[in-house]
């Protein structure tokens, strides 16, 4: 704001104007992840202001940004910081700033990557040796060349600051990584490789690296460079000498630097390549499960997508042990159930269509909670660590859950009927008998894979991944039927209501944050029908419509273990 109203007197229609273009930068902001997050810092948020006030409009491409950022300082920073636009120095060579500053934030970067800071008397060797090297100035003349460059960058751009007595740094590490990475962009493919991966474990560099593969694909707009490098960095020759955690981790690498510039910027063969890797990576038996979750969320963000994601699994009729006891029980009927829990994606399909304000699809009971707790999504819809598009959506209350279901039979998204018993079906969460139906199958095994094991390559439990993962990512955890998750990853509200006053709901199959014991077929959990706890979820079945005579146990004294 105080931007917008400098250099005129505080009138109604300056502070209008001012008014109006605070709200179109923070919605420029808002509306890219990116931009948001850099703008939490006061200085680049600042500078995101001057940029707008140009009348530029902010890029959604975080290299781009830089790139604006960078001209910015170097070319408008001191008109900037005076107010009414009036020069206060000599203009900086934008080109001629940056065969400098290039080379010299990639040494910078490799002699103090956590502090980015430097000794005066070393940045100043640094500086005669480079205008003595690349200018071809002997010693008297690079020192003097040496001397006024720094001046000249303190002094008018701010780019190099002094920060402490004798110790110089740039203005924000941010640039000092953008600068390293287009000094990166100019060296030959291998070189950068060997860079990248004796650096791999090192989270200071990660940054680097993938500005590196914006610069060339997307400043430079050489696609193709760039799809090269990261086809480099995934390529299994490459990493054949390597553990499995090593390879695991420049394939994230590579998934990370591709989120960031997005197929038109390395190539479409380089990005189907990364992503296959990826799939690999997370389906893999033997990867740590914090980089098999952490390749799913990169190709959630990728826009990537199993094949059968909306595919349903039929269940036969018949007999199967039931619970701890395995008391035999039997399902009299055949049902469709749907291979994975439901998504993010998924789920926003329903947001989108207005699920929250279609009175029709919800029970009584439900609309009068919705209507009491204004809800609109669920409750952790915007937490970025838990709204990925592939992983299960969490935060749903049993009412919003069986809400979805309902609308996604009326859009007609379930299995059709195909005979007079199928068309009698509606589309619902399954009862309990149901859900164990379809997780053990019908020889009583105690996880759906069948192992006493409780096989951590098989689901994820037990906090091993730090939050939930994606749909499609434990293969090996497979139930009989070929429905997934059903061990771990969040909870599932099931039909059956519980309690003496029918006032709870049951939920199995335990969840991310859950020991094994919890994620077996047999175990039940139950709760209250408005919790919206960070590890439940759901996923749909198409059965009869639900009545007590179909639930496990319709009405249980609240002193008896369910």
């Amino acid at each position: 704001m105080e931007l917008a109203i400098a250099g005129g007197h505080e009138t109604q229609e300056v502070l209008k104007r001012a008014a109006t273009e605070c709200d179109e930068l923070l919605a420029s902001i808002f509306a890219n992840p990116k931009i948001e997050q850099l703008a939490g810092n006061p200085l680049l948020a600042t500078i995101l202001a001057l940029i707008k006030r140009q009348g530029v409009t902010l890029p959604q491409r975080r290299v781009e940004l830089y790139e604006l950022y960078l001209k910015t300082l170097l070319e408008s920073w001191r008109k900037a910081r005076n107010l009414d636009h009036s020069s206060i120095g000599p203009d900086a060579d934008y080109l001629e700033l940056l065969e400098v500053l290039q080379p010299l934030a990639l040494w910078l970067r490799d002699e103090s990557p956590e502090a980015g800071l430097i000794h005066r008397e070393a940045l100043m060797n640094w500086l005669w040796g480079w205008y003595e090297r690349e200018e071809g100035l002997n010693r008297r003349d690079a020192k003097e060349a040496a001397r006024r460059f720094l001046d000249s960058v303190h002094r008018y751009s701010s780019l190099l600051l002094e920060k402490g007595r004798d110790r110089f740094g740039f203005l924000h590490l941010t640039f000092e990584e953008y600068l390293a990475a287009k000094a990166l962009a100019r060296l030959p493919r291998n070189e950068v490789l060997t860079r990248m991966t004796r650096h791999l474990e090192d989270s200071r560099w990660h940054d680097t690296f993938r500005l590196t593969v914006g610069a060339l694909g997307i400043v430079r707009q050489d696609p193709e460079q760039a799809g090269t490098l990261l086809e480099g960095l995934i390529m299994s020759d490459a990493a054949a000498d390597q553990p499995v955690g090593d390879h695991s981790a420049r394939v994230l690498l590579a998934g990370d630097a591709l989120l960031d510039i997005g197929a038109v910027g390395a190539g479409k063969q380089a990005a189907r390549r990364v992503t296959s890797a990826l799939v690999q990576i997370m389906r893999q038996s033997g990867v740590d499960p914090k980089q098999r979750r952490r390749a799913g969320l990169l190709l959630g963000g990728l826009g990537w997508e199993p094949d059968d994601l909306d595919a349903w699994i039929e269940i036969a009729s018949g007999p199967f042990p039931f619970g701890e006891a395995k008391e035999l029980r039997e399902v009299s009927y055949r049902y469709w159930i749907a291979k994975y829990p439901v998504t993010n994606l998924q789920y926003a399909r329903f947001v989108a269509a207005g699920g929250y304000s279609r009175r029709e699809l919800w029970s009584d009971e439900g609309w009068v909670w919705r209507e009491r707790e204004d809800a609109s999504a669920p409750r952790f819809w915007n937490a970025s660590e838990m709204n990925s598009k592939l992983c299960p959506v969490v935060g749903v209350s049993w009412y919003e859950a069986e809400a979805y279901c309902r609308w996604l039979g009326k859009e007609g998204l379930a299995p059709t009927a195909i005979d007079d018993e199928s068309a009698s079906c509606e589309v619902r969460l399954p009862t309990s008998l149901e859900w164990e139906r379809a997780a053990r199958g019908s020889d009583g095994r105690k996880y759906p894979w069948g192992s006493a094991n409780r096989a951590i390559d098989r689901a994820n439990f037990e906090r091993v991944a730090d939050g939930t993962t994606a749909v499609s990512a434990y293969p090996a955890g497979l139930s009989p039927a070929g429905v997934e998750d059903m061990a771990g990853n969040v909870w599932e509200w099931c039909a059956d209501r519980i309690g003496t006053r029918l006032t709870r709901r049951l939920l199995r199959g335990g969840s991310w944050l859950d020991a094994a014991e919890a994620c077996t077929c047999a175990y039940c959990y139950k709760s209250y029908p408005s919790k919206q706890g960070h590890d439940l979820g759901f996923l749909c079945t198409r059965a009869h419509p639900w009545s007590p005579a179909l639930a496990l146990l319709p009405v249980v004294e609240e002193k008896e273990r369910v």
